[in-house]
């Protein structure tokens, strides 16, 4: 990319400074849709299958997930797609016991609630490192020093429609190549990747707790101020837009039916 079409693409609104990455693809349905490999938001780069925290603002800890898609809809709205990990909390009842790492994530797999959703890109509040431990021959092996610096740590999938954990991973989850939920193939001596150092609203220490760089008064969305800068308007969650000609509701991660 040119240092003329960088400028293009950067937008600026307050304190925040946006960039899209490259582009990958158009929409199937709709051609007006753009998809993109990253973006840049809040000096922090973003690309597809990182794993990030996103923030609904009215719960105590920010979901985690992992980007599966990155497009601007016609009416320039900035959106993501992702997959869901979950919090053996967040599951809970449906472990009947079952034991679990104090860093574990559950990968969400299955059809229906609780697998994916279509979000603002400014629910994403940073990045965190997730290690997958799974013995499944198509994932590449993790080293101790990268089990060692990882933020959090899975192996095993929830399935949403029949609400059990399984350590067998099926050949595609939400349409993707379950080879991209695994560890990335290495590439040379590039070194061990550290956990998430970027400056994000979300931050983890030792201990696995989040602290939220929030403001503790906000509107019903409870969005941050530099959300706001960036959008301009807070997201109305009642409003529809488009993606690939469907509705899309902008709402908060949807609870898991009773199995």
């Amino acid at each position: 990319m040119s240092t003329l079409e960088e400028e293009e693409n950067t937008t600026v609104s307050g304190d925040v400074a946006f960039r899209w990455g490259h582009k990958s693809r158009v929409g199937k349905k709709n051609p007006k849709i753009q998809y993109y490999e990253s973006f840049t938001y809040d000096g922090v780069n973003y690309s597809l299958y990182d794993s990030v925290y996103l923030w609904s603002g009215d719960q105590h800890l920010p979901d985690i997930a992992k980007i599966i898609d990155i497009y601007e809809t016609p009416r320039l709205k900035k959106m993501v797609k992702v997959v869901w990990y979950f919090r053996p909390t967040e599951v809970q009842k449906w472990l009947r016991g079952v034991r679990h790492l104090n860093n574990e994530l559950f990968l969400a797999s299955g059809e229906g609630n609780g697998l994916f959703n279509f979000n603002p890109l400014e629910t994403i509040c940073g990045k965190c490192n997730v290690v997958c431990k799974s013995k499944d021959e198509r994932n590449p092996k993790a080293s101790k020093e990268e089990l060692k610096m990882s933020d959090y740590v899975f192996y095993r999938t929830f399935d949403v429609e029949k609400c059990i954990l399984s350590d067998k991973f099926p050949d595609k989850i939400a349409g993707v190549d379950v080879e991209r939920f695994f560890n990335p193939k290495p590439k040379g001596n590039d070194g061990v990747t550290s956990k998430s150092k970027s400056p994000s609203k979300c931050e983890t220490d030792n201990t696995s707790t989040i602290v939220l760089g929030v403001p503790t008064s906000s509107s019903s969305d409870n969005n941050h101020s530099k959300k706001r800068t960036l959008q301009e308007l807070d997201v109305d969650r009642t409003k529809s837009v488009e993606a690939d000609s469907q509705s899309i509701m902008l709402k908060k991660r949807p609870k898991l039916v009773k199995c």
